[in-house]
Protein backbone atom coordinates (compact mmCIF):
# COMPACT_ATOMS: atom_id res chain seq x y z
CA UNK A 1 0.00 0.00 0.00
CA UNK A 2 1.90 3.27 -1.22
CA UNK A 3 0.92 6.24 0.85
CA UNK A 4 2.29 9.86 0.80
CA UNK A 5 4.46 10.80 3.62
CA UNK A 6 2.41 8.04 6.58
CA UNK A 7 2.61 8.91 9.85
CA UNK A 8 4.94 6.35 11.92
CA UNK A 9 2.38 5.58 14.39
CA UNK A 10 1.91 3.15 17.33
CA UNK A 11 -1.71 1.60 17.08
CA UNK A 12 -2.17 0.97 20.77
CA UNK A 13 -1.50 4.63 21.51
CA UNK A 14 -4.33 7.64 21.82
CA UNK A 15 -2.87 9.40 24.75
CA UNK A 16 -1.29 12.94 25.23
CA UNK A 17 2.21 11.68 23.24
CA UNK A 18 3.45 12.83 20.05
CA UNK A 19 1.65 9.30 18.49
CA UNK A 20 -1.56 10.84 19.51
CA UNK A 21 -1.59 13.87 17.12
CA UNK A 22 -0.57 10.90 14.41
CA UNK A 23 -3.55 8.60 15.91
CA UNK A 24 -5.90 11.65 15.48
CA UNK A 25 -4.34 12.56 12.03
CA UNK A 26 -5.03 8.82 10.92
CA UNK A 27 -8.41 9.50 12.27
CA UNK A 28 -9.06 12.16 10.31
CA UNK A 29 -7.67 11.25 7.20
CA UNK A 30 -10.28 8.38 7.07
CA UNK A 31 -10.19 4.67 6.62
CA UNK A 32 -9.90 5.23 2.21
CA UNK A 33 -5.72 6.21 3.13
CA UNK A 34 -5.29 3.09 4.70
CA UNK A 35 -7.14 0.50 3.64
CA UNK A 36 -6.31 -1.90 0.60
CA UNK A 37 -8.13 -1.69 -1.81
CA UNK A 38 -8.14 -5.49 -2.99
CA UNK A 39 -9.41 -6.33 0.53
CA UNK A 40 -12.90 -7.52 0.23
CA UNK A 41 -15.71 -5.24 2.30
CA UNK A 42 -16.98 -7.41 5.41
CA UNK A 43 -20.83 -7.32 5.73
CA UNK A 44 -20.59 -5.20 9.28
CA UNK A 45 -18.62 -2.80 7.26
CA UNK A 46 -21.24 -2.36 4.43
CA UNK A 47 -23.70 -2.12 7.46
CA UNK A 48 -21.55 0.87 8.82
CA UNK A 49 -21.46 2.58 5.71
CA UNK A 50 -25.43 2.41 5.05
CA UNK A 51 -25.58 4.07 8.62
CA UNK A 52 -23.59 6.81 7.41
CA UNK A 53 -25.33 7.18 4.13
CA UNK A 54 -28.69 7.63 6.50
CA UNK A 55 -27.22 9.50 8.96
CA UNK A 56 -25.85 12.39 6.25
CA UNK A 57 -29.43 12.15 4.34
CA UNK A 58 -31.15 12.92 8.04
CA UNK A 59 -28.48 15.81 8.22
CA UNK A 60 -29.68 17.42 4.86
CA UNK A 61 -32.99 16.89 5.67
CA UNK A 62 -32.82 18.74 9.13
CA UNK A 63 -31.22 21.40 7.33
CA UNK A 64 -33.57 22.21 4.78
CA UNK A 65 -36.37 21.87 7.18
CA UNK A 66 -34.63 24.57 9.39
CA UNK A 67 -34.10 26.76 6.31
CA UNK A 68 -37.35 26.51 5.12
CA UNK A 69 -39.20 27.58 8.33
CA UNK A 70 -36.82 30.37 8.73
CA UNK A 71 -36.66 31.51 5.74
CA UNK A 72 -33.70 33.63 4.15
CA UNK A 73 -32.89 37.13 5.95
CA UNK A 74 -29.07 37.30 4.32
CA UNK A 75 -27.05 36.02 1.21
CA UNK A 76 -25.44 33.56 3.61
CA UNK A 77 -28.33 32.40 4.97
CA UNK A 78 -29.79 31.54 1.52
CA UNK A 79 -27.10 30.00 0.57
CA UNK A 80 -26.31 28.17 3.49
CA UNK A 81 -28.66 25.17 2.65
CA UNK A 82 -27.31 24.35 -0.70
CA UNK A 83 -23.75 24.48 0.40
CA UNK A 84 -24.59 22.16 2.73
CA UNK A 85 -26.25 20.22 0.74
CA UNK A 86 -24.06 19.88 -1.67
CA UNK A 87 -21.19 18.94 0.87
CA UNK A 88 -23.32 16.00 2.52
CA UNK A 89 -23.90 14.52 -0.94
CA UNK A 90 -19.75 14.89 -1.64
CA UNK A 91 -19.33 12.84 1.76
CA UNK A 92 -21.91 10.75 0.75
CA UNK A 93 -19.87 9.12 -1.84
CA UNK A 94 -17.44 7.27 -0.20
CA UNK A 95 -19.67 5.30 2.10
CA UNK A 96 -21.77 4.52 -1.35
CA UNK A 97 -18.67 3.16 -2.33
CA UNK A 98 -17.84 1.20 0.42
CA UNK A 99 -21.42 -0.51 0.03
CA UNK A 100 -21.01 -1.21 -3.22
CA UNK A 101 -17.70 -2.95 -2.86
CA UNK A 102 -15.66 -0.21 -4.46
CA UNK A 103 -13.09 0.82 -3.02
CA UNK A 104 -10.25 3.37 -4.29
CA UNK A 105 -6.88 4.41 -2.42
CA UNK A 106 -6.80 8.17 -1.08
CA UNK A 107 -3.61 10.06 -0.20
CA UNK A 108 -2.82 11.00 2.98
CA UNK A 109 -2.67 14.53 3.63
CA UNK A 110 -5.31 15.30 0.74
CA UNK A 111 -7.62 13.25 2.32
CA UNK A 112 -7.19 14.90 5.98
CA UNK A 113 -6.84 18.61 4.49
CA UNK A 114 -10.01 17.87 2.43
CA UNK A 115 -12.20 16.23 5.32
CA UNK A 116 -11.50 18.72 7.70
CA UNK A 117 -12.33 21.85 5.06
CA UNK A 118 -15.40 19.69 4.32
CA UNK A 119 -16.44 18.73 8.17
CA UNK A 120 -15.92 22.59 9.05
CA UNK A 121 -17.76 24.20 6.04
CA UNK A 122 -20.75 21.86 6.54
CA UNK A 123 -21.36 22.65 10.00
CA UNK A 124 -20.91 26.40 9.34
CA UNK A 125 -23.28 26.10 6.68
CA UNK A 126 -25.88 24.21 8.76
CA UNK A 127 -25.96 25.86 12.06
CA UNK A 128 -27.49 29.23 11.47
CA UNK A 129 -30.70 27.43 9.37
CA UNK A 130 -30.79 24.14 12.41
CA UNK A 131 -33.26 24.46 14.94
CA UNK A 132 -31.34 24.91 19.01
CA UNK A 133 -28.89 26.90 17.53
CA UNK A 134 -27.53 23.89 15.48
CA UNK A 135 -27.19 21.21 18.30
CA UNK A 136 -30.36 19.53 16.91
CA UNK A 137 -28.46 18.69 13.49
CA UNK A 138 -25.51 17.75 14.94
CA UNK A 139 -26.41 14.45 16.59
CA UNK A 140 -26.79 12.84 13.14
CA UNK A 141 -23.29 14.48 11.32
CA UNK A 142 -22.03 12.75 14.61
CA UNK A 143 -23.49 9.66 13.78
CA UNK A 144 -21.57 9.85 10.44
CA UNK A 145 -18.13 10.63 11.99
CA UNK A 146 -18.60 7.80 14.70
CA UNK A 147 -18.66 5.53 11.67
CA UNK A 148 -16.00 7.13 10.03
CA UNK A 149 -13.79 6.44 13.00
CA UNK A 150 -15.29 3.14 14.11
CA UNK A 151 -14.22 2.23 10.52
CA UNK A 152 -10.93 3.47 10.15
CA UNK A 153 -9.77 2.65 13.84
CA UNK A 154 -10.72 -1.35 12.53
CA UNK A 155 -8.73 -1.11 9.49
CA UNK A 156 -5.35 0.67 11.86
CA UNK A 157 -5.93 -1.85 14.48
CA UNK A 158 -6.82 0.88 17.03
CA UNK A 159 -9.18 -0.14 20.08
CA UNK A 160 -12.00 1.91 20.48
CA UNK A 161 -11.61 3.93 23.49
CA UNK A 162 -14.50 6.64 23.65
CA UNK A 163 -13.46 7.72 27.30
CA UNK A 164 -9.92 7.57 27.18
CA UNK A 165 -10.26 9.69 23.78
CA UNK A 166 -12.31 12.11 25.30
CA UNK A 167 -10.28 12.99 28.08
CA UNK A 168 -7.52 13.38 25.69
CA UNK A 169 -9.41 16.06 23.65
CA UNK A 170 -10.18 17.94 27.06
CA UNK A 171 -6.26 18.32 27.05
CA UNK A 172 -5.72 18.30 23.98
CA UNK A 173 -4.23 21.68 22.50
CA UNK A 174 -7.24 22.16 20.43
CA UNK A 175 -9.30 22.40 23.36
CA UNK A 176 -7.22 24.37 25.11
CA UNK A 177 -7.12 27.13 22.10
CA UNK A 178 -11.69 26.72 21.92
CA UNK A 179 -11.47 27.58 25.72
CA UNK A 180 -9.51 30.20 24.91
CA UNK A 181 -11.67 31.69 22.55
CA UNK A 182 -14.60 31.32 24.54
CA UNK A 183 -12.85 33.41 27.32
CA UNK A 184 -12.37 36.04 24.63
CA UNK A 185 -15.72 36.46 23.64
CA UNK A 186 -16.66 37.22 27.51
CA UNK A 187 -14.22 39.53 27.93
CA UNK A 188 -15.18 41.63 24.56
CA UNK A 189 -18.91 40.61 23.88
CA UNK A 190 -19.99 40.34 27.27
CA UNK A 191 -21.45 37.11 29.37
CA UNK A 192 -25.01 37.32 27.85
CA UNK A 193 -23.79 37.75 23.89
CA UNK A 194 -21.64 35.19 24.44
CA UNK A 195 -23.61 32.89 25.96
CA UNK A 196 -25.75 33.03 22.71
CA UNK A 197 -23.10 33.32 20.14
CA UNK A 198 -20.33 31.71 21.45
CA UNK A 199 -21.58 28.92 23.60
CA UNK A 200 -24.15 27.13 20.74
CA UNK A 201 -20.73 26.26 18.95
CA UNK A 202 -19.04 24.95 21.86
CA UNK A 203 -21.51 23.00 22.93
CA UNK A 204 -21.69 21.66 18.77
CA UNK A 205 -17.84 20.68 19.00
CA UNK A 206 -18.59 18.50 22.46
CA UNK A 207 -21.83 17.24 20.63
CA UNK A 208 -19.78 16.04 17.87
CA UNK A 209 -16.59 14.06 19.55
CA UNK A 210 -19.25 12.75 22.17
CA UNK A 211 -21.48 11.18 19.69
CA UNK A 212 -18.86 9.74 17.09
CA UNK A 213 -17.04 8.46 20.21
CA UNK A 214 -20.17 7.05 21.17
CA UNK A 215 -21.02 5.67 18.02
CA UNK A 216 -17.41 4.18 17.47
CA UNK A 217 -18.63 2.37 20.72
CA UNK A 218 -21.49 1.02 19.81
CA UNK A 219 -20.82 -0.21 16.07
CA UNK A 220 -17.31 -1.94 17.61
CA UNK A 221 -19.21 -3.85 20.60
CA UNK A 222 -21.28 -5.14 17.59
CA UNK A 223 -18.57 -6.15 15.55
CA UNK A 224 -16.98 -7.76 17.97
CA UNK A 225 -20.37 -9.87 19.22
CA UNK A 226 -20.38 -10.65 15.20
CA UNK A 227 -16.92 -12.34 15.13
CA UNK A 228 -17.70 -13.60 18.52
CA UNK A 229 -20.30 -15.76 17.30
CA UNK A 230 -18.76 -16.92 14.27
CA UNK A 231 -15.56 -17.94 15.61
CA UNK A 232 -18.41 -19.84 17.72
CA UNK A 233 -20.17 -21.14 14.90
CA UNK A 234 -16.59 -22.36 13.04
CA UNK A 235 -15.52 -24.05 16.57
CA UNK A 236 -18.72 -25.42 16.57
CA UNK A 237 -18.63 -27.04 12.42
CA UNK A 238 -15.16 -28.05 13.31
CA UNK A 239 -15.67 -30.09 16.71
CA UNK A 240 -18.35 -32.04 14.92
CA UNK A 241 -16.26 -32.63 11.71
CA UNK A 242 -13.53 -34.06 14.10
CA UNK A 243 -16.12 -35.98 15.92
CA UNK A 244 -17.67 -37.41 13.01
CA UNK A 245 -14.11 -38.69 11.36
CA UNK A 246 -13.45 -40.19 14.58
CA UNK A 247 -16.85 -41.83 14.84
CA UNK A 248 -16.17 -43.11 11.54
CA UNK A 249 -12.87 -44.04 11.62
CA UNK A 250 -13.52 -46.21 14.71
CA UNK A 251 -16.93 -47.55 13.56
CA UNK A 252 -15.61 -48.22 9.62
CA UNK A 253 -12.24 -48.52 9.12
CA UNK A 254 -11.30 -49.73 12.42
CA UNK A 255 -14.13 -52.77 12.10
CA UNK A 256 -12.97 -53.29 8.76
CA UNK A 257 -9.19 -54.27 9.66
CA UNK A 258 -10.67 -56.25 12.66
CA UNK A 259 -12.53 -58.50 10.72
CA UNK A 260 -9.53 -58.82 8.28
CA UNK A 261 -7.34 -59.80 11.64
CA UNK A 262 -9.86 -61.91 12.53
CA UNK A 263 -9.98 -64.02 9.52
CA UNK A 264 -6.28 -64.15 9.57
CA UNK A 265 -6.23 -65.64 12.82
CA UNK A 266 -8.75 -68.25 12.02
CA UNK A 267 -6.73 -69.04 8.73
CA UNK A 268 -9.90 -68.35 6.49
CA UNK A 269 -7.76 -65.74 4.47
CA UNK A 270 -4.85 -66.26 2.03
CA UNK A 271 -2.17 -64.13 0.74
CA UNK A 272 -4.23 -63.01 -2.45
CA UNK A 273 -7.32 -62.90 0.17
CA UNK A 274 -6.21 -60.17 2.41
CA UNK A 275 -4.76 -58.35 -0.45
CA UNK A 276 -8.16 -58.23 -2.08
CA UNK A 277 -9.95 -56.91 1.11
CA UNK A 278 -7.07 -54.14 1.82
CA UNK A 279 -7.47 -53.10 -1.77
CA UNK A 280 -11.44 -52.42 -1.24
CA UNK A 281 -10.88 -51.31 1.88
CA UNK A 282 -8.56 -48.41 0.22
CA UNK A 283 -10.94 -47.72 -2.27
CA UNK A 284 -13.39 -47.06 0.24
CA UNK A 285 -11.31 -44.86 2.30
CA UNK A 286 -10.93 -43.45 -0.93
CA UNK A 287 -14.34 -43.14 -1.62
CA UNK A 288 -15.08 -41.61 2.17
CA UNK A 289 -12.55 -39.28 0.86
CA UNK A 290 -13.86 -38.11 -2.16
CA UNK A 291 -17.27 -37.50 -0.20
CA UNK A 292 -15.62 -35.34 2.53
CA UNK A 293 -14.71 -33.59 -1.38
CA UNK A 294 -17.91 -32.97 -2.51
CA UNK A 295 -19.00 -31.64 1.22
CA UNK A 296 -16.95 -28.78 0.73
CA UNK A 297 -18.77 -27.34 -2.23
CA UNK A 298 -16.29 -28.18 -5.35
CA UNK A 299 -14.84 -30.88 -6.34
CA UNK A 300 -11.72 -30.96 -9.43
CA UNK A 301 -12.82 -33.77 -12.05
CA UNK A 302 -9.54 -35.13 -11.33
CA UNK A 303 -10.03 -35.73 -7.40
CA UNK A 304 -13.59 -37.79 -8.48
CA UNK A 305 -11.69 -39.87 -11.29
CA UNK A 306 -8.71 -41.10 -9.28
CA UNK A 307 -10.38 -43.74 -6.88
CA UNK A 308 -12.21 -45.26 -9.82
CA UNK A 309 -9.38 -45.29 -11.90
CA UNK A 310 -7.33 -47.05 -8.55
CA UNK A 311 -9.79 -49.08 -8.31
CA UNK A 312 -9.37 -50.31 -11.87
CA UNK A 313 -6.01 -50.56 -11.67
CA UNK A 314 -6.20 -52.84 -8.51
CA UNK A 315 -8.05 -55.07 -10.63
CA UNK A 316 -5.38 -55.75 -13.50
CA UNK A 317 -6.82 -53.49 -15.78
CA UNK A 318 -4.57 -51.36 -17.72
CA UNK A 319 -5.62 -47.62 -17.94
CA UNK A 320 -4.68 -46.97 -21.93
CA UNK A 321 -6.04 -43.11 -21.88
CA UNK A 322 -6.47 -40.32 -18.95
CA UNK A 323 -7.92 -37.21 -19.51
CA UNK A 324 -5.73 -33.82 -20.25
CA UNK A 325 -4.72 -31.83 -17.35
CA UNK A 326 -7.18 -28.64 -18.75
CA UNK A 327 -9.59 -31.12 -18.45
CA UNK A 328 -9.24 -32.99 -15.12
CA UNK A 329 -8.59 -29.60 -13.48
CA UNK A 330 -12.10 -28.75 -14.20
CA UNK A 331 -13.80 -27.78 -10.59
CA UNK A 332 -17.71 -28.40 -10.51
CA UNK A 333 -20.11 -27.87 -7.86
CA UNK A 334 -21.17 -30.65 -5.44
CA UNK A 335 -24.34 -31.35 -7.13
CA UNK A 336 -22.52 -32.17 -10.65
CA UNK A 337 -19.58 -33.54 -8.65
CA UNK A 338 -21.81 -35.93 -7.20
CA UNK A 339 -23.21 -37.08 -10.76
CA UNK A 340 -19.83 -37.37 -12.57
CA UNK A 341 -18.93 -39.74 -9.65
CA UNK A 342 -22.11 -41.74 -10.35
CA UNK A 343 -21.41 -41.62 -13.68
CA UNK A 344 -17.63 -43.36 -13.54
CA UNK A 345 -18.44 -45.42 -10.72
CA UNK A 346 -21.20 -46.91 -13.00
CA UNK A 347 -19.27 -47.41 -15.84
CA UNK A 348 -15.52 -48.51 -14.23
CA UNK A 349 -18.01 -51.20 -12.18
CA UNK A 350 -19.61 -52.64 -15.52
CA UNK A 351 -16.40 -52.69 -17.46
CA UNK A 352 -14.71 -54.41 -14.64
CA UNK A 353 -17.22 -56.99 -14.29
CA UNK A 354 -17.82 -57.53 -17.81
CA UNK A 355 -14.13 -58.58 -18.04
CA UNK A 356 -12.13 -55.24 -19.32
CA UNK A 357 -8.70 -55.58 -19.73
CA UNK A 358 -7.82 -51.94 -20.64
CA UNK A 359 -10.29 -48.72 -19.93
CA UNK A 360 -9.55 -45.22 -21.15
CA UNK A 361 -11.01 -41.80 -19.74
CA UNK A 362 -11.84 -38.61 -21.84
CA UNK A 363 -13.52 -35.53 -20.28
CA UNK A 364 -14.71 -32.93 -22.27
CA UNK A 365 -15.98 -29.54 -20.70
CA UNK A 366 -17.66 -26.51 -21.76
CA UNK A 367 -20.06 -23.85 -20.31
CA UNK A 368 -22.92 -26.03 -20.25
CA UNK A 369 -22.45 -29.58 -20.40
CA UNK A 370 -19.58 -32.12 -18.64
CA UNK A 371 -19.31 -35.35 -21.17
CA UNK A 372 -17.41 -38.30 -19.83
CA UNK A 373 -16.23 -41.03 -22.35
CA UNK A 374 -14.57 -44.32 -21.03
CA UNK A 375 -13.42 -46.90 -23.58
CA UNK A 376 -13.41 -50.57 -23.08
CA UNK A 377 -12.17 -53.91 -24.04
CA UNK A 378 -15.08 -56.10 -23.13
CA UNK A 379 -16.82 -56.77 -26.24
CA UNK A 380 -19.17 -54.18 -26.36
CA UNK A 381 -23.02 -54.10 -25.37
CA UNK A 382 -26.02 -52.37 -26.78
CA UNK A 383 -27.75 -49.65 -24.51
CA UNK A 384 -31.52 -50.82 -25.49
CA UNK A 385 -30.93 -54.46 -23.65
CA UNK A 386 -29.59 -53.05 -20.03
CA UNK A 387 -31.88 -54.73 -17.30
CA UNK A 388 -34.04 -52.73 -15.80
CA UNK A 389 -33.15 -51.52 -12.12
CA UNK A 390 -28.97 -52.04 -13.12
CA UNK A 391 -26.67 -48.96 -12.24
CA UNK A 392 -26.51 -47.67 -15.99
CA UNK A 393 -30.62 -47.72 -16.79
CA UNK A 394 -30.75 -45.83 -13.79
CA UNK A 395 -28.56 -43.50 -14.69
CA UNK A 396 -30.05 -43.51 -17.76
CA UNK A 397 -33.65 -42.19 -16.20
CA UNK A 398 -32.28 -39.62 -14.50
CA UNK A 399 -29.89 -37.83 -17.13
CA UNK A 400 -32.13 -38.94 -20.22
CA UNK A 401 -31.59 -41.64 -22.67
CA UNK A 402 -30.15 -38.72 -25.52
CA UNK A 403 -27.50 -37.56 -22.80
CA UNK A 404 -26.16 -41.23 -22.60
CA UNK A 405 -25.00 -43.50 -25.63
CA UNK A 406 -22.95 -46.30 -26.42
CA UNK A 407 -20.82 -46.93 -29.78
CA UNK A 408 -18.82 -49.77 -30.77
CA UNK A 409 -14.71 -50.16 -30.59
CA UNK A 410 -11.97 -52.49 -31.14
CA UNK A 411 -13.13 -55.41 -29.47
CA UNK A 412 -15.79 -53.24 -26.84
CA UNK A 413 -17.96 -50.06 -26.70
CA UNK A 414 -17.04 -46.71 -25.59
CA UNK A 415 -19.59 -45.20 -23.36
CA UNK A 416 -20.72 -41.17 -23.62
CA UNK A 417 -22.14 -39.65 -21.01
CA UNK A 418 -23.07 -35.79 -21.18
CA UNK A 419 -23.90 -34.38 -18.07
CA UNK A 420 -25.36 -30.56 -17.66
CA UNK A 421 -24.12 -28.10 -15.57
CA UNK A 422 -27.17 -26.27 -14.60
CA UNK A 423 -29.92 -28.55 -12.39
CA UNK A 424 -32.85 -29.45 -14.70
CA UNK A 425 -35.98 -29.77 -12.34
CA UNK A 426 -38.14 -31.78 -14.61
CA UNK A 427 -35.55 -34.32 -14.57
CA UNK A 428 -35.64 -36.87 -11.23
CA UNK A 429 -33.03 -36.27 -8.46
CA UNK A 430 -29.73 -38.06 -9.01
CA UNK A 431 -28.71 -40.14 -5.85
CA UNK A 432 -25.66 -40.39 -4.07
CA UNK A 433 -22.28 -41.96 -4.89
CA UNK A 434 -22.69 -44.95 -2.33
CA UNK A 435 -26.39 -45.31 -3.34
CA UNK A 436 -25.92 -45.59 -7.00
CA UNK A 437 -22.77 -47.81 -7.64
CA UNK A 438 -24.35 -50.85 -7.80
CA UNK A 439 -22.70 -52.97 -10.45
CA UNK A 440 -24.32 -54.12 -13.59
CA UNK A 441 -25.04 -52.75 -16.85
Amino acid sequence: MSLAAPPAMNRETSDGSPDALEFWIAIAAGEPVWADPDDEVSPIARLAAFIEIFALSVCITITWTGALVRGGDSVFATLAPWIATTLLLFMMVRPVRLVLAFRRQANLWRSFLARVALITITVACMMPSSPMAGLLSMWPLAVALGVETALCSWTLGFRVEPVRWWSNFLRSPLHMGILGGVGASVVYLGADEAITTVMPVYLVIHLCVLGSAAVALILDRFRLDVDRHREAGIAAALAAGHRQSAHWLHDDVSAEIKLIELKLRDSDYGAEQVATALSDLDHQLRLRQLDELYRSGSVRLAEVLQPFVRNAQSHGITISAVPTFDDASTIVDERLGRLFGRAVSVTTANAILAGANELGFAVHSDESTITLSVTDDAGGFDLASVPAGRGLWQLGQDLGTADISVEPSDGGSIVTIVMRRQFDRTRPETRSLHDASSPGR
